[in-house]
């Protein structure tokens, strides 16, 4: 397997964490806004609120892209895994978790780019076991 490939799945993995995290939020703004107006008094529109909230929230699909992430996951988990602590430590903060590489770095006593470089030798190492 090419590191491009590990890169760009890693890269798209990135991108549904995000998207999902986005989609939770906004699941939990809708729920929350249908709880407060259930507690209103009801009328024809408090209900027409409501169902519309309810549709929304029905159409944000998270099990989608949580499904689409696992697959990227599947593919690479095995491997990520069998990494040193701290280059599956920076994979996971950077890929599934989604954390900036100064984050990253601060934790780990690297500079942004130094975790980039790390980035980049981990990604040719886990094309290689592949």
């Amino acid at each position: 397997m090419k590191a491009e490939e590990v890169k760009k799945d890693l890269k798209s993995l990135k991108n549904y964490t995000l998207a999902i995290n986005k989609l939770r939020e906004t699941q939990e703004t809708h729920i929350m806004r249908i709880k407060m107006l259930e507690k209103m008094q009801k009328s024809e529109k408090i209900n027409s609120i409501i169902e519309r909230e309810r549709k929304l929230l029905s159409d944000l699909d998270i099990a989608t892209k949580i499904s689409e992430a696992q697959e990227i996951e599947e593919k690479y988990m095995k491997t990520i895994l069998s990494l040193s602590p701290l280059d599956r430590s920076i994979i996971l903060d950077a890929y599934i978790n989604g954390q900036a590489y100064w984050k990253i770095g601060v934790a780990i006593g690297y500079s942004e780019e130094g975790v980039r470089k790390k980035i980049s030798k981990i990604i040719k190492n886990i094309a290689l076991s592949i």
